[in-house]
């Protein structure tokens, strides 16, 4: 028997569509349908459920910490049933529902949750807009013309420090940014440190969008400039027609290495500045964790992570072939510049 009284679906409004959102649903263990604390249960299990959501299926994409510490002091209500809140637009309740087994007396819970596949969807409509304007003047020119040049290569790096200076040159960028029920300030810090929330102390924000030491997970800021490259370069009939290759290289410094644990698919054991094709079997299964304990296999891993997010991209069947390559070191040389990663588009044979 259903519960009418709390099972319902939530109205996400106009336009919504779910295929943008991960969507996760939990579901609790029985509990007496006699039980004088049904609300106090559900209430806290929606709770800790909805910051496991947070802290496993967000924790790229959002500032992990900051959204759980809204859910602790505000709970549920701003965030799926009521107001327009930054705790609403992050993360929301899509659907709930209560069962009661008549034969054995039991009550059952379960809610639905969900949450924006891509940090834009945060934004608001003119950070958002001025984010993607930002966004065609460093790396749109390249695909402007009627046709793809030989060989055109976009340093990540550069095209963040662009970005960020762009938008910190646009007072309604600054003003948007600065407020305090935005959402933008729930954002994973990588990706909002593209947009100047701290302008107004005049003090230079982290660069935190490059590598750390050690490093080779992908940023959101960097996911979203390589997402964007390859969108565009899948828009043009020259990669319907397999007339590119897309190279991901990326670069270490010369920081010591310690032994890192590497827990991604690619082999890093091979030789710095080797194109090496990303294939849906570059490590078998049974190979086991490994580890990182060179500059050199560090690179390599930088350049695989780009390579498996562009691979994800690009749907099957589409003839565009994708490489990656570690940069090598340079002793001595500035740390930010190689903890870089780019990506060069090239004319297939």
């Amino acid at each position: 028997m259903t519960d009418k009284s709390i099972t319902r679906k939530y109205d996400q409004g106009v336009g919504f569509n779910p295929s943008q959102y991960v969507v996760q649903s939990y579901t609790s263990s029985p509990w007496p349908a006699a039980s004088i604390d049904l609300m106090k249960r559900r209430e806290k299990f929606e709770t800790e459920k909805l910051k496991e959501f947070v802290r496993t299926r967000g924790a790229a994409m959002l500032d992990a910490p900051a959204v759980v510490d809204l859910v602790e002091r505000n709970g549920l209500s701003a965030a799926g049933r009521s107001g327009d809140t930054a705790l609403r637009t992050t993360v929301r309740v899509y659907e709930e529902r209560g069962d009661i087994d008549c034969r054995t007396g039991d009550y059952i819970y379960s809610v639905e949750f969900l949450l924006p596949k891509s940090p834009l969807q945060l934004l608001s409509y003119p950070l958002r807009m001025a984010l993607e304007d930002a966004l065609d003047q460093n790396v749109g020119q390249a695909f402007s013309g009627p046709v793809l040049t030989d060989a055109v290569t976009f340093r990540v790096n550069d095209i963040v420090e662009q970005i960020r200076r762009t938008l910190a040159a646009n007072q309604r960028v600054i003003s948007d940014s600065n407020k305090p029920d935005a959402t933008l300030r729930l954002l994973h810090p990588r990706f909002r440190e593209l947009f100047p929330i701290d302008s107004g102390t005049k003090q230079e924000t982290p660069r935190a969008y490059t590598f750390g030491v050690g490093e080779y997970r992908l940023s959101p800021g960097m996911i979203y400039i390589i997402e964007q490259i390859v969108r565009r370069l899948l828009r043009r009939s020259e990669s319907e027609q397999g007339r590119f290759d897309l190279v991901v290289r990326a670069y270490a410094d010369a920081s010591p290495v310690r032994e890192i644990p590497y827990e991604g698919t690619c082999d890093i054991g091979g030789r710095s500045n080797l194109l090496t094709e990303l294939t849906a079997t570059a490590r078998g299964e049974g190979s086991g964790p490994s580890f990182i304990t060179s500059n050199w296999q560090l690179s390599i891993a930088r350049a695989c992570e780009g390579a498996r997010l562009a691979k994800g991209l690009i749907p099957p069947g589409q003839p565009v072939r994708v490489f990656y390559s570690g940069g090598g070191v340079i002793a001595g040389a500035p740390q930010e510049t190689y903890r870089g990663i780019e990506l060069q588009l090239e004319r297939g044979l």
